[in-house]
């Protein structure tokens, strides 16, 4: 019975350990697929930002005549790559960019800001869970079963020297 128990458990324990590498490795490619539609989005994201107009441009349509309105709608539309930073604003104006340009550059929209794509991705925490649920091991053994006997004789016993008088109780366990 002993045999039969241990068997049980070491096989439980083999389906516990195959049930924990499948849902490891269910993780696994699901934070695979997670990253790389992160690495999407990341790199959407930086199409995105260089899509905007830079300083460069601006300094561009200017010496090339556009009209500011022109380039303020430009602005508009398509978004900057980033913030202006002071050495910028002194650059902008050192080109010859008027300040009504400089100030619609400053209040302009993030390129990233103007076409973001929502994305489509779930992080890997928000997949649905799989649970497994083991069934308990149950080892079953035959009962212990106590006798008490009474012997109203004395109770001989050959391998001793002196009797014993009177009566006894003797306790036998038996599996």
């Amino acid at each position: 019975m002993l045999i039969g128990g241990a068997v049980g458990a070491i096989t439980g324990g083999l389906i516990g350990r195959a049930q924990d590498n499948e849902l490891e490795r269910q993780r696994y490619y699901q934070q695979q697929a997670y990253n790389q539609q992160q690495q999407q989005f990341y790199t959407q994201q930086q199409a995105l930002v260089n899509s905007g107009v830079s300083t460069a441009d601006v300094v561009s349509m200017s010496r090339s005549g556009l009209s500011e309105t022109l380039i303020m709608t430009h602005l508009q539309t398509k978004g900057v790559q980033r913030r202006l930073e002071v050495s910028d604003i002194i650059t902008l104006h050192q080109q010859g960019v008027s300040d009504t340009v400089i100030t619609a550059y400053q209040s302009a929209p993030l390129a990233s800001a103007v076409a973001t794509p929502a994305p489509n991705f779930q992080p890997p925490y928000s997949q649905p869970q799989v649970v497994v649920q083991e069934r308990p091991v149950i080892y079953r053994s035959s009962p212990v079963v106590v006798r008490e006997y009474y012997t109203p004789y004395p109770a001989y016993r050959p391998h001793h020297y002196h009797h014993h008088h009177g009566g006894g109780t003797s306790i036998r366990i038996g599996f």
